[in-house]
């Protein structure tokens, strides 16, 4: 959703002067001479649309620079040194944890090494399910011819257009390489290079989470063609329930398959909630555990086709023993496993607790909208409309704005700590209610209360006593003063026509107009309410039986 927001925001300029992905943006500029123009188109949009930029993370006038974990460079895309010496200064690897560490760095660098598939093949053999470890010259020797492409890495350049594209198929043992070569005045150069494994059948993955008094761990099998398998045991160092451990080991074997890019993956799992909630048969209510599934679904769209089904404990031992391996025994007990240690969820940053969730106003909205649709039904009208004007993304509630595309929804306890900032920040400006509640939706946050919280901390505020003035009835309704007869052929300033720039004040407004709207209905209900309890005050309560005279009065 932001992706699409910033291709929106950008429309126009990516990939002619610009490059952007999710947050982080490059300006480039073929000719240096052009370079400041291209600046300001882009420092024009991120104007119009109320953007904030951290200067800290701003680098300008470079001639290369990291992006996405890559050199770009005026030479092309070049490879990241820091992954080269990585490799390039390791030993021979002695043991199946520094094999397995071996090829996860070669997975990163696939894109910039020809026949890495071949190399990978040697590597995986020294991983083959209950067989003694051994680095043969085979796999030294695979080991040797990597360093020495590392040495010398290729550059990918940018296809120059007007010029044919030349496609080069290699097909190994193991593996099938092509690489797309472009030839500019008598030069060839790398424009992509792409590689697939040359797999006879599907790869099985058996996960298994524990979360028990002695500890928490996972355990993940990944078999391949043959006696080709990979077994790792994982032991948490946070807090987990039963199911979150089975979601953590799930994830952990789908990463592992993602980094021995593996396109096509048979996922068994001993939990019938993780596979039916995965598949979409169960509903997801708890907000930590529709954290992990919406993960789950991220890594599963890395790969052409992923199938979960559930299974018999019986079925999944060997996962089911790692994982009791890790949430029992301390590290390092069993040397032919991988051991890995967890000291995060891989959630983290997401994670919503699932035990004694507190009630806030987002709670009903943030329902409605991760709920599946033939849930939401059971919400009103009314609940669902509202719902309609916020959004979720990564997890965080947003509501949809007019100063700014998008609000960051906050809880109560928050609020505070927001006002104070805006209030009593770096300047020390202690404006007004209404001041502090349009800066504060600048700053890109919401509540529904916000006027009122904004006009009563202001009243708090020692350095900010003053006296209130009331409001006009078509104020309080529409957000906006009445417009005085003698300013229809005299203008004012509130009359005045505003530009683009000018007209942000009226966003805010339109931002508040629905606690208004709130305050106002309150407000008509409470006074509903003195009028009738006044009146009765006057009535004389009178019983009455079946069967008794009455006498009506007409007029």
């Amino acid at each position: 959703m932001y992706q699409r927001l910033m291709d929106r925001v950008f429309e126009g300029q990516v990939g002619r002067n610009m490059e952007v992905y999710v947050d982080d943006m490059i300006v480039k500029s073929v000719l240096g001479s052009n370079h400041h123009e291209d600046l300001m188109e882009a420092f024009g949009r991120i104007r119009k649309h109320n953007m904030r930029l951290n200067p800290e993370k701003c680098s300008f006038g470079i001639r290369g620079g990291k992006f996405l974990g890559f050199m770009i460079t005026s030479r092309g895309i070049e490879i990241n040194p820091d992954k080269c010496k990585a490799i390039q200064e390791m030993k021979s690897p002695s043991n199946v944890k520094e094999v397995q560490r071996l090829t996860r760095r070669i997975a990163a660098l696939s894109r910039f090494l020809p026949h890495s598939g071949d190399n990978l093949a040697q590597f995986f053999k020294c991983l083959k399910k209950n067989a003694a470890f051994e680095w043969n010259s085979e796999c030294e020797e695979a080991f040797t011819r990597l360093k020495e492409m590392l040495s010398a890495p290729p550059v990918l350049s940018k296809p120059v257009r007007g010029f044919p594209l030349h496609l080069y198929i290699s097909v190994g043992d193991h593996a099938i390489s092509s690489v797309i070569l472009q030839e500019v005045d008598g030069e060839q150069k790398i424009v992509y290079f792409e590689k697939r494994e040359k797999v006879s059948t599907q790869w099985i993955l058996f996960v298994d989470g524990s979360s028990n008094d002695n500890g928490r761990g996972a355990g993940v099998t990944l078999q391949g063609p043959g006696e080709l398998a990979l077994e790792q045991s994982l032991r948490f160092q946070f807090k987990t329930s039963n199911n979150q451990a089975e979601y953590e080991a799930l994830i952990a074997g789908l990463k592992l398959a993602i980094e021995v890019q593996i396109d096509s993956l048979l996922v068994r799992t001993d939990s019938l909630l993780v596979a039916s909630q995965v598949n979409g048969e169960f509903q997801v209510k708890e907000p930590a555990l529709i954290k992990y599934v919406e993960r789950v679904r991220l890594h599963m769209g890395c790969m052409q086709q992923v199938v979960v089904e559930f299974v018999l404990r019986a079925q999944n031992q060997r996962a089911d023993a790692l994982a009791k391996l890790a949430s029992t025994k301390k590290p390092g007990n069993n040397r032919s496993v991988i051991q890995e240690t967890l000291a995060n969820p891989s959630i983290e940053g997401d994670l919503v607790a699932s035990v004694d969730r507190q009630e806030t106003w987002m709670n009903l909205i943030i329902d409605i909208l991760a709920g599946e649709p033939s849930d939401v039904v059971k919400y009103s009208k009314a609940q669902r409309r509202e719902a309609a004007h916020y959004t979720l993304l990564d997890g965080i509630l947003f509501q949809r704005g007019f100063i700014s595309p998008l609000l960051r929804c906050l809880p109560p306890e928050k609020y505070e700590a927001v006002m104070t900032e805006v209030h009593e920040g770096v300047c020390a400006s202690h404006i007004g209610e209404r001041s502090l509640a349009s800066k504060v939706l600048r700053a890109g946050f919401y509540w529904p209360t916000i006027r009122k919280d904004c006009a009563e901390f202001v009243r708090k505020c020692e350095k900010c006593q003053h006296s209130t003035t009331g409001e006009t009835p078509l104020r309080m309704t529409y957000e906006a003063d009445a417009m005085l007869p003698v300013e229809i052929d005299n203008s004012s300033w509130r009359t005045k026509p505003k530009f683009e720039g000018e007209n942000s004040s009226n966003m805010v407004e339109l931002d508040l107009l629905s606690e208004t709207h709130n305050e106002a209905h309150l407000r008509e209900a409470a006074m509903k309410q003195r009028v009738a309890a006044k009146y009765d005050t006057k009535l004389k309560p009178r019983e009455m039986q079946v069967g008794d005279l009455v006498l009506i009065k007409r007029t």
